[in-house]
């Protein structure tokens, strides 16, 4: 989504945690790292992770898979997002005024554009914001925390852009155009590597930043980017919202770290 359509106070604690944390953070390792430490600790505590099933319908305090098996739970924590639960559910489960709520949701649909370049890490651990380019909305150098990301000798360096208009095309070559404007030196010192676009039912993020919809069923939690915690903008948006979740759930106080 582009900055214009971020609220007012979602864009204060936005700016209000770029001043206390310095900027929205990476993860060491990437993504991967993130899905293998919640695996070891899901394990270390007696759990299963199960792959390759397919939920179909949650229904009397079960999941229903796709091949007939059932799963069932005292606490449901959904990270696939708040439409996609409700329609596990079935509509006929909640009141309107909900439902006209989650058809109201938009989320964030975006472009990433990874490029390599020579050099020593340029920016660490951080994003930077750029006011001056017709798309691109901010970088992010993931190499310089992951230096095993980028080939040796080289930076990682990922921009972000908000899709505004479903011409993909021309939104791509807008986006391609201001990396020029921002690394003029990118033809000679390194290379755009890949385009990726984020849309429809892959999105950047399935609820846009500063929208707060609660799960009105009861040991029903929903996670990941469908519920950020406030001023927050990547993973560290989703980790504000799983301390929520926590809390909920009488496990931990985070009181210190909300915006």
């Amino acid at each position: 989504m582009s900055p214009e359509e971020v609220p007012a106070i979602e864009l204060a604690k936005e700016i209000k945690a770029t001043l206390k944390w310095g900027g929205p953070g990476l993860i060491k390792g990437g993504c991967k790292a993130v899905t293998e430490e919640l695996a070891r600790i899901v394990r270390e505590n007696g759990g299963n992770i199960i792959t390759r099933k397919r939920a179909v319908e949650i229904d009397e305090n079960k999941v229903i898979t796709a091949d007939g098996e059932e799963y069932p739970y005292d606490v449901l924590i959904s990270n696939i997002g708040i439409k996609e639960t409700v329609e596990l559910f079935g509509r006929d489960k909640f009141d309107r005024e909900y439902l006209k709520k989650v058809d109201a949701l938009k989320p964030a649909e975006g472009i990433k554009i990874n490029i390599a370049l020579k050099g020593e890490p340029r920016i660490g651990n951080t994003v930077v914001f750029t006011l001056d380019t017709q798309r691109i909305n901010g970088y992010n150098e993931p190499s310089a925390l992951t230096p095993e990301l980028a080939r040796e000798g080289y930076n990682l360096i990922m921009t972000h852009q908000a899709l505004r208009s479903k011409d993909v095309k021309k939104e791509q070559k807008l986006g391609l155009e201001d990396l020029y404007y921002l690394f003029p030196e990118l033809d000679k010192e390194g290379e755009v590597l890949m385009v990726q676009t984020y849309l429809d039912g892959n999105p950047v993020n399935r609820v846009a930043s500063g929208t707060h919809l609660d799960f009105p069923l009861e040991n029903v939690y929903i996670a990941g980017d469908a519920n950020k915690g406030e001023g927050g903008i990547e993973v560290e948006g989703i980790a504000l919202g799983v301390m929520k979740t926590l809390e909920s759930l009488g496990i931990g106080r985070f009181s210190e770290w909300y915006l």
